[in-house]
């Protein structure tokens, strides 16, 4: 059984013979492209919308992607006015200040 339908290999096949001359363009940029995997990797998503018979993406990467995005969600939000130093930052300074005091007695 074959990985990859005889629509995907031929779009494929495309995509690398543009790679070979030179001619392969990266999507959103239109940068050559100058690496093999990247190329295969345009191949095989250009085959993936057409809806030809391509494996499924790596559910890890998905996830990867997915935690990506949605970082900025779940990350605590700064608060402003606070100094990036801890050391300097007046309320650590007074804690510090106090658990010093504490050990000494």
């Amino acid at each position: 059984m074959t990985k990859y339908g005889p629509k995907a290999q031929k779009k494929i096949s495309k995509v690398m013979h543009e790679f070979g001359k030179g001619k392969l363009k990266s999507g959103t940029s239109g940068k050559k492209v100058t690496s093999q995997k990247q190329a295969v990797a345009i191949g095989i998503s250009e085959a993936r919308r057409e809806g030809d018979k391509v494996p499924r993406q790596n559910r890890m990467i998905d996830k990867k992607r997915l935690l990506r995005k949605t970082d900025h969600l779940t990350r605590p939000p700064r608060l402003e006015g606070v100094v990036k130093n801890k050391m300097m930052n007046p309320i650590r300074k007074k804690k510090m200040s106090e658990s010093k005091k504490e050990s000494k007695k």
